[in-house]
């Protein structure tokens, strides 16, 4: 992994824990979370992360999954988005969180995937500017269902020129049909 990606994926991993977390704990009733990279070997952790999308575990008298997405930026007219992202395609046609979430929802093998998603806004300061929470089937589902009106995004990495595109579902966008906490 490079190691500007491996230095996003710790920084995101940081403020979801000390940052995103403490606001939004009280919505799952509680309990602690832990980072996928802080408690599994590297294998595993890559595994849950690459495969099947877990970022953290949230503990309470139970375990499940969290996928999390940071994004950073400075307040503006439009940022923060308050949307959810989520990868659809991307140049190098590697598989895409879309379509492994979508395969494991799917399924009917069990395949493991995060049962929550958490989007959250975070300023160039580390101020919190907005997070939302949904299950990840429900967003999934929802972009499936609702493909010809998704609106999607182009990003280009500037680090190496490749590109993706991003489904964008805004928070209350989803809020009509589902469960969806955001502040």
């Amino acid at each position: 992994m490079r190691t500007a990606v491996k230095q996003d994926l710790s920084r995101s991993a940081a403020a979801f824990n000390d940052t995103v977390w403490p606001k939004i704990r009280a919505w799952f009733g509680g309990g602690r979370i832990k980072s996928v990279e802080d408690v599994t070997a590297t294998g595993m952790a890559k595994d849950l992360d690459v495969l099947a999308g877990i970022d953290a575990w949230h503990v309470n008298g139970a375990v499940r999954g969290i996928a999390s997405r940071i994004q950073w930026g400075e307040p503006s007219h439009v940022f923060p988005y308050n949307t959810f992202t989520v990868r659809m395609q991307r140049e190098s046609g590697v598989e895409t969180e879309y379509s492994k979430r979508l395969r494991a929802i799917d399924s009917d093998g069990g395949w493991l995937y995060p049962h929550i998603t958490v989007q959250a806004y975070i300023d160039n300061h580390g101020t919190l500017l907005s997070v939302a929470a949904c299950r990840t089937s429900d967003l999934i589902c929802y972009i499936r269902d609702n493909m010809d009106a998704i609106t999607m995004r182009r990003v280009v990495d500037r680090g190496n020129g490749s590109g993706a595109s991003f489904a964008v579902v805004g928070f209350g966008e989803l809020g009509k049909i589902c469960d969806v906490k955001s502040i």
